[in-house]
């Protein structure tokens, strides 16, 4: 079988080489070995009907976070998360994200989905405690409560710690 269709090759090969030069008389590989080559009965190597079937490859399912995971927060600058917290607090994420807009760009995560979390867990009655200056420049938070990951439960107290 393997020799055939290795043969089948070469002639599909050469039928495509001979189209390309003789645009005019281009022929179907079957035809062309018929026609050119005068092997009036050829025909390509057919494929047994008990051929195994290739298994379909999925793409890896991942499990999306739960809304309510707590991102890494550990080494971002502190004053555009804690100020994107702060908002959403009082506002809406949409509201924020356009009044906040390029103070945003410090941040490591994408800010849609961190503003999604903050809004998700401060709906819930999640208490933020941010200890430390957040408006010094060049502020980062060097520890969290909840870790990374892990869902952040209705009326916990989130901890972030900025140094």
């Amino acid at each position: 079988m393997r020799a055939a269709l290795a043969g089948d090759l070469d002639v599909i090969e050469e039928a495509a080489s001979f189209a390309i030069e003789n645009l005019k008389e281009a022929r179907d590989p079957e035809v062309f070995m018929r026609d050119i080559h005068g092997k009036a009965d050829f025909r390509l190597t057919g494929l047994p009907a008990n051929m195994p079937k290739q298994k379909e490859i999925l793409p890896p399912v991942s499990t999306p976070a739960a809304p309510n995971s707590m991102p890494n927060l550990v080494g971002q600058m502190a004053e555009p998360v804690i100020d994107l917290l702060a908002c959403i607090n009082l506002e809406g994420v949409d509201h924020c994200l356009n009044f906040l807009g390029a103070r945003l760009d410090a941040l490591g995560l994408d800010r849609r989905e961190l503003g999604d979390f903050f809004f998700t867990v401060l709906r819930s009655g999640v208490t933020p405690d941010v200890r430390g200056d957040a408006s010094r420049p060049g502020s980062r938070i060097t520890s969290q409560s909840p870790s990374p990951g892990t869902p952040v439960e209705p009326l916990t107290v989130m901890t972030l710690v900025v140094v």
